[in-house]
């Protein structure tokens, strides 16, 4: 095969230059077709500071007092660090719970939830339509049934086919980062409405550190519900002996016999007892709290989600920019190949008269 050079494949430009024009105009009306076919997304974001491990505050002398009263408020290592904060926000559970989300798009007049505007109000390509409607036509009336199904049906650990796909087109909407270098937590949402996308930024936020919150206290929580409990049982306990004491005194008030005055020591003395539980389970409670103040995390809000003035895609222009190369550069390869063929025609056919 003969070698190609820039004079040749110039040349070979110049020969076909309608067939290039006449396909870049194609390419051009084909790029505007599919930019205007997909539709709009516009983003919503928001930024956390994460919080960074510190020693426990209540060290020293509360720290020695919690040790006696069997509070631990030593500090503990967390399961979940500020770098697994973006494979929390993609979990079934996580997701599920914002598809209850009430959102209101721009023109609605009433509140829907987030799963009702995807099944809805959201627009698709062409396209999409398309193979949608072919693949109905071939889709079994079980799975037909299963396409349509409200949040409340949804188990995050049992979804169906169409759940799961509804699941994975959400999660394709939710972005999460984590700048190690700052500690600072980024999150992006995009959706065909800009306040819809603020709402589920501003949710996604939300429901971040409620989940973190609750992980992070858990264990301090329920021993705090423990030792009230026990307060409560003290107390009852302390009253109970403060009205035998009582009632026992108010009916011997003139009476000086031993038997009767050691009866009275063993019930102030069992009331003494009372008191002294009551006083450490309260103190256990106080100490409880503290805990679960000390394993409070307190979270920054860097930057608030806004509504957005500007779609963020498509990008309409690079788009067509993009069919245009592609166009163009099938056309170049298709004019080299077929010039090149037909020197290498010609060649043949001159040697064969030769």
């Amino acid at each position: 095969m003969d070698t190609i050079s820039l004079a040749s494949i110039i040349q070979s430009v110049k020969k076909s230059k309608w067939l290039f024009v006449i396909n870049g105009c194609i390419a051009i009306v084909l790029g505007v077709i599919v930019a205007l076919s997909i539709p709009k997304t516009y983003e919503s974001s928001s930024s956390l500071a994460a919080e960074s491990k510190t020693d426990s505050p209540l060290g020293g002398g509360m720290g020695s007092l919690a040790s006696l009263a069997g509070v631990n408020l030593s500090k503990s290592e967390d399961a979940i660090v500020p770098e697994l904060y973006p494979s929390v926000v993609v979990t079934n559970d996580f997701l599920v719970s914002l598809l209850k989300t009430k959102v209101r798009a721009k023109g609605m007049t009433k509140d829907v939830t987030y799963l009702e505007y995807l099944q809805k109000y959201t627009k698709s390509p062409w396209w999409s339509k398309m193979f949608e409607a072919i693949g109905g036509l071939f889709a079994s009336k079980e799975k037909k049934k299963d396409s349509k199904f409200d949040v409340k049906q949804m188990n995050p650990s049992a979804l169906t086919e169409a759940q799961d796909g509804l699941i994975a087109s959400v999660k394709g909407n939710i972005m999460c980062t984590h700048e190690e270098s700052e500690g600072v937590i980024n999150i992006k949402v995009y959706s065909q409405d800009p306040f819809v996308s603020k709402k589920l930024v501003e949710t996604v936020t939300t429901h971040l550190q409620s989940f973190i919150t609750d992980y992070r206290t858990n264990k301090a929580r329920v021993d705090l519900a423990y030792y009230q409990r026990l307060k409560k049982e003290a107390y009852d306990k302390y009253v109970s002996a403060q009205k035998k004491y009582a009632a026992y005194s108010d009916s011997h008030m003139d009476l000086s016999l031993k038997s009767y005055q050691l009866e009275s020591d063993a019930l102030e003395n069992d009331l003494q007892l009372m008191y002294n539980n009551y006083s450490q389970a309260c103190q256990q409670v106080t100490l409880a709290e503290a805990k679960v103040q000390e394993r409070t995390p307190v979270f920054t809000v860097l930057e608030r989600p806004v509504v957005a003035p500007y779609a963020d895609s498509p990008k309409k222009k690079l788009i067509v920019i993009a069919y245009l190369f592609v166009v163009m550069a099938g056309t170049l390869c298709f004019v080299i190949i077929r010039d090149q063929r037909r020197k290498s025609s010609n060649s043949a056919q001159a040697n064969e008269v030769a």
